[in-house]
């Protein structure tokens, strides 16, 4: 198998794994912010955190997909 393929392979298995701890981490915020403030603003600084995650899963997938490409062309 050609190592372009296999990196691609691997980044967009970080991409899922990346995916799974960002929900764990945005519902762990969302339920502490519920429990001890009980404000109504918890959802929106879940999404905050979610934002982060967001950035580095996309920039994750888009290397594989440039990964993949460079594996076709070669």
């Amino acid at each position: 198998m050609d190592k372009y393929k296999m990196l691609s392979i691997f980044s967009t298995i970080m991409a899922i794994i990346l995916f799974v701890l960002m929900s764990v981490n945005v519902a762990i915020v969302y339920c502490n912010n519920q429990k001890y403030e009980g404000s109504s603003a918890s959802a929106n600084v879940a999404i905050i955190v979610a934002i982060r995650y967001i950035i580095i899963i996309l920039a994750t997938l888009i290397n594989s997909y440039r990964l993949w490409k460079k594996s076709e062309r070669n």
